[in-house]
């Protein structure tokens, strides 16, 4: 299971999730930095999470 950030170019962000999970219901909090730590500036970001062969993708807006 992977849970990935990227920005509007496309570009990765930050990983939030990386490895193996147990079945059930997950959640992740993203606290709006990359992954040096630097707050990201407000814009709209995408994210894409993957598990055993399904991708799921959508956008979110970070609003500071």
């Amino acid at each position: 299971m992977s849970l990935t950030v990227y920005d509007m170019l496309g570009r990765k962000v930050t990983e939030l999730e990386r490895g193996f999970k147990e079945a059930g219901i997950h959640s992740a909090v993203w606290n709006g930095c990359d992954e040096a730590g630097a707050p990201l500036s407000s814009g709209v970001y995408f994210y894409r999470a993957a598990s055993q062969g399904v991708v799921t993708a959508g956008r979110m807006t970070l609003l500071r």
